[in-house]
């Protein structure tokens, strides 16, 4: 308890520090990000420059026949090429992962293929190459690069389950519409770019920590400590272009639509994490040969939990008690002075949902592979109550995350 509100407090101090100099020295910040965004790029064009410089500089030693009379430099250039051509190597060979989760082509949910169609004829999106549907309470884009060096990256929309389960159809379409304009070269193109790399540089940690071999080690140790630095000091840059975002979106929709979408989010992460979920781990501790279904009752739930009493408490909690830290997210204050909202809105209470009006007939077969896909991801945990009880689901299901054809909207 005591070591974590030292860390609590480090964070808030580290924050502070961080914020206070983005908002007195804008430009210079800037300048600093962008060179920080840049040690990435070097390094990993660093080994196959040093190895052609290495191959050049032997192939001068025995053209001219002075290897002899040079032997450290000589050995020294030789180390440098092997050591380059190792690394070299084992980098074009980095092979970065899908976003596990359901992939939906067009003939599943094909309204929600024509929502984005209808936001591509509107106005000017990313390319979708596709759609992931996963057990988490979130949206995003993710880029996932498509060689070595992350000059191009492919789009995947990444839709959880529970955020269509907790918003409206009108408040989900806002949420899209959101994430898609935040990934646009609408504003803030600079911001935006160095936003996007807080991701692609932890994509690259993780998947060299997973296989982690001799040719690998300078890059998986460099990433280790480069990606966390780099995501903690550009903390700044993702609160900007999470505002950019909001105020891209109300040419879109009003600010009383955005707002309460914003706010349906927020009520449902606080429901979830504070009441289903602790009740769900309490079932699985006391009857270890329960079969929990939690994405299949979790919308009922949902419409329970979230009366205008617990909204509204736990909205004026948020917006009094919410304190800057090292996180992406703005405060709820923040974003609300930021779209000109002096007050809170209650949400609208749940009728329909955004899962049943775009998931239609396809839903319940969604959600039970989503029930599926949090059995296998938690019997991956050791001394979670999942995995003793439906290791065998997770084997048999290793290839939960179907795949269809995926469809590019430009």
């Amino acid at each position: 308890m005591i070591l974590e509100k030292l860390r609590s407090l480090r964070s808030d101090h580290i924050w502070h520090q961080i914020y206070g100099f983005a908002q007195q020295y804008p430009n210079t910040y800037a300048a600093l990000q962008v060179l920080a965004a840049l040690v990435g790029y070097v390094y990993l064009l660093l080994f196959p420059v040093l190895l052609l410089a290495g191959i050049w500089t032997l192939g001068s030693y025995v053209v001219l026949e002075q290897a002899s009379g040079n032997a450290m430099h000589f050995i020294g250039w030789t180390l440098i090429t092997g050591i380059s051509a190792m690394v070299t190597i084992q980098l074009t060979k980095i092979k970065f992962f899908s976003t596990p989760g359901i992939t939906l082509d067009a003939p599943m949910a094909n309204k929600l293929h024509l929502l984005l169609d209808k936001f591509a004829d509107e106005t000017t999106i990313p390319r979708i190459d596709r759609i992931v549907v996963t057990e988490q309470l979130s949206i995003d884009l993710v880029k996932t690069p498509t060689m070595a060096i992350p000059f191009w990256s492919s789009n995947t929309l990444v839709i959880g389950l529970p955020l269509m389960q907790c918003l409206t159809p009108e408040y989900f379409e806002c949420a899209v519409i959101r994430k898609l304009l935040q990934y646009t070269k609408r504003r803030n193109c600079l911001i935006k770019w160095l936003h996007q790399l807080r991701n692609v540089w932890l994509l690259y940690m993780n998947v060299l920590s997973k296989n982690i071999t001799l040719g690998t080690l300078p890059l998986a140790i460099f990433f280790k400590l480069y990606a966390p630095l780099y995501r903690d000091l550009t903390t700044p840059v993702a609160h900007r272009n999470e505002l950019d975002a909001d105020l891209d979106t109300l040419q879109f929709v009003n600010d009383e639509d955005l707002l309460q979408t914003i706010e349906a989010v927020i009520v449902a992460k606080i429901y979830l994490d504070q009441q289903y979920w602790p009740k769900i781990r309490k079932s699985l501790k006391e009857n270890q040969d329960i079969d929990i279904q939690p994405y299949s009752k979790l919308e009922e739930m949902l419409k329970q939990g979230l009366t205008t009493k617990n909204t509204k408490r736990w909205l004026d909690s948020v917006f009094e008690s919410e304190s800057h830290r090292l996180k992406a997210i703005p405060s709820l204050r923040a974003r609300m002075h930021n779209i000109g909202r002096a007050r809170i809105r209650i949400p609208e209470r749940l009728q329909q949902t955004a899962a049943q009006a775009y998931l239609e007939h396809d839903y319940l077969k969604i959600v039970d592979s989503v029930n599926q896909l949090w059995k296998q991801r938690h019997s991956r945990i050791p001394g979670h109550p999942v995995s003793a009880t439906h290791s065998l689901i997770a084997a048999q299901q290793s290839g939960v995350a179907t795949q269809f054809s995926s469809k590019a909207y430009q």
